[in-house]
């Protein structure tokens, strides 16, 4: 809360994480993902090879200010 509200009160609009897609098997990034979702971020892209095809990459944005 203290980064966005920083970012936002900076002039940032966006701010963004990467995480591992949901294609990957993986329980606990499967409740890294929800814990960005319920933060307010939503998904945007994956990028299957970013990493590594065994890492495929989310990149998950939220709005914390306006311009």
């Amino acid at each position: 809360m203290h980064a966005e509200q920083w970012a936002a009160a900076n002039g940032a609009q966006l701010l963004q994480v990467k995480t591992i897609a949901a294609s990957h098997p993986s329980a606990a990034y499967a409740q890294t993902r929800a814990f960005y979702s319920r933060m307010g971020y939503l998904a945007v892209e994956v990028f299957p090879e970013l990493w590594s095809a065994a890492n495929p990459c989310l990149q998950m944005v939220k709005f914390v200010g306006r311009g």
